[in-house]
């Protein structure tokens, strides 16, 4: 594995899965941009599932992972869920959720810091 702060450190997810609907374009680790659509109005609850390629990382410099900017806690070991509640009417919803994996030393460089970070986009 290449460790935290070099360059070719691994910022990306290898799954994204949802409970409900279905992503367009189908997910692939390099996107950015998917529109997640569920068309099951019974669906209270939406949760995402991120697939971490672990044999990219050293089990002691695992990447950070946010949701809209708010650190995701999670233990590599686990299943990665994050429970996304919807509202009780049929009207759609449009909310961007933007899920970022990131090295886990941070933005690095002077005088221009560079994160090394890959953000994928769902609405």
């Amino acid at each position: 594995p290449i460790a935290s702060g070099q360059a070719g450190y691994w910022v990306k997810l290898q799954g994204l899965d949802t409970s409900a609907g279905s992503l367009d374009p189908p997910f692939s680790e390099d996107g950015k941009d998917f529109t997640l659509r569920v068309n099951n109005s019974k669906v209270k609850t939406l949760v995402l599932t991120f697939e971490l390629n672990i044999q990219k990382y050293d089990p002691l410099e695992i990447p950070k992972i946010f949701v809209n900017e708010a650190e995701f806690k999670y233990n590599p070991v686990d299943t990665l869920h994050y429970e996304i509640p919807l509202h009780e009417t049929v009207a759609p919803i449009d909310h961007v959720y933007r899920v970022k994996v990131a090295d886990p030393i941070g933005a690095v460089g002077w005088p221009f810091p560079h994160e090394n970070a890959h953000e994928y986009a769902l609405r």
